[in-house]
């Protein structure tokens, strides 16, 4: 369980990654010259390159129980080391998108980013809380969260309290 928050990153950016490159079919306004626009490359209306770097605020928050057990362990060097790796490989495949394409679907003739100009900037942070640490305790439906009855809503709300700006919160807990 203590990976599925990793897992979850690791998924958003494949699919962000997948949405990465420019298509060469492009939807428009009936009446609209189509052609004109289809042609067009996109560098003539987008100067990508001078676009700044935007970064995205996430907190991985490392729940154990109230002895400091049963998670990922701030005093293990593999732990930190896993998480580090997972961490720079996150932004690494946003700074250096896959250039390779379908030839099916597109036909290389509007270009390819190898950088999305998206990073995160990490933080983590390690609660000893047996109460938020079991997933058990969550009362939804086979043990998933709602939004209603979910237990770490005041865990989640606390953390936002403490931030002047928004940040992704991704709880790691047990099953």
């Amino acid at each position: 369980m203590k990976k599925i928050g990793l897992i979850t990153i690791m998924v958003f950016t494949i699919t962000f990654v997948s949405l990465g490159q420019i298509f060469e079919d492009i939807c428009a306004t009936p009446g609209y010259d189509y052609e004109q626009l289809k042609s067009a490359e996109a560098a003539e209306w987008y100067d990508f390159d001078s676009e700044p770097i935007k970064y995205v605020r996430i907190r991985l928050v490392f729940l154990r129980n109230d002895n400091g057990l049963g998670g990922f362990d701030p005093s293990n060097s593999a732990h930190l080391a896993y998480i580090n790796d997972k961490i720079n490989k996150l932004n690494s495949t946003y700074s250096n998108l896959q250039t390779s394409y379908n030839n099916e679907c597109y036909n290389g003739s509007q270009g390819l980013y190898s950088d999305s100009k998206i990073r995160f900037s990490i933080q983590t942070l390690y609660l000893n809380n047996t109460y938020y640490w079991n997933n058990l305790n969550s009362t939804g439906t086979y043990g998933c969260p709602d939004e209603t009855s979910y237990h770490l809503n005041n865990l989640r709300d606390s953390l936002e309290a403490l931030d002047t700006y928004p940040i992704l919160n991704v709880f790691f807990l047990s099953t």
